[in-house]
């Protein structure tokens, strides 16, 4: 069985074949969703290939899975959308639905037996869904996907996301005994340090889309820290350390 450093750096030279491709053929290239360490692989990889251009969008502001495209209009005849496209998901009876959650509109359209490449995010608006997914995705899910949990849906492409709809960013201040992961983990959210390791004992932590096996490591500047079941979090700065030397420091929230 291959370790995971050798699936990271196969998708690594991936990546740079999609790049390679995009600029031997003048015309734009694309990947499937990528997670949030598939992205931060990407951007390792193209740190050594500075000549090609890549952008990343996953059909909404703020979006956590995204897709990459290779190429840049300056180099290439004009711009093009990205191949992305929002299917709401919405109940045929609202009344009778099930309160439907994120894990039932994902395992909903896994169970059409599509990869999990072509689906990005899954945004909750009044027990309605919104996926995104790959353009060409789009047809096939809204003609075969037609009940979610015990709730009958029916499937449309939309434009846009409802007003009001998607995840909110607050940026905010938090006093912290250190940098390391469980110490930040603790202040966010208001648990003590020995509740705080717990999350990572049960492997409920991660740091840019890969699990943390523990929380003695500290925060870089841009790590997305995500607690399941609890919420995520951007570590952007230290401002200041207090009297008592703990740490004032600058985040960004989820919410």
């Amino acid at each position: 069985m291959s370790s995971m450093p050798d699936e990271d750096e196969r998708l690594k030279r991936r990546f740079i074949e999609l790049a390679q491709k995009s600029s031997d053929q003048s015309r734009y290239s694309y990947t499937g969703f990528l997670s949030v360490w598939e992205q931060e692989l990407l951007s390792q990889a193209m740190r050594s290939y500075p000549q090609f251009a890549f952008t990343a969008c996953g059909g909404y502001p703020h979006a956590e899975r995204q897709m990459a495209r290779f190429g840049s209009p300056q180099g290439l005849p004009g711009d093009e959308p990205f191949p992305i496209s929002c299917i709401k998901i919405s109940p045929l009876n609202r009344q009778f639905a099930d309160p439907l959650t994120h894990r039932d509109f994902l395992g909903a359209a896994l169970a059409l037996g599509v990869r999990r490449a072509v689906l990005g995010d899954i945004v909750l608006w009044e027990n309605t869904g919104h996926l995104f997914c790959t353009q060409a995705m789009g047809p096939y899910i809204c003609e075969h996907l037609s009940q979610v949990k015990h709730t009958g849906v029916r499937c449309s492409v939309v434009n846009d996301l409802p007003e009001g709809a998607g995840p909110r960013i607050a940026e905010g201040e938090i006093v912290a005994a250190s940098l390391r992961l469980d110490a930040l983990v603790a202040a966010v959210f208001s648990l003590s340090r020995s509740e705080s390791a717990r999350l990572f004992r049960e492997a409920r932590v991660s740091k840019n889309g890969r699990p943390v096996p523990g929380g003695s490591a500290d925060a870089r500047e841009g790590d997305l820290i995500s607690v399941r079941g609890l919420g995520r979090f951007i570590y952007q700065a230290t401002k200041r350390e207090t009297k008592s030397g703990r740490l004032r420091v600058l985040i960004e929230r989820f919410q």
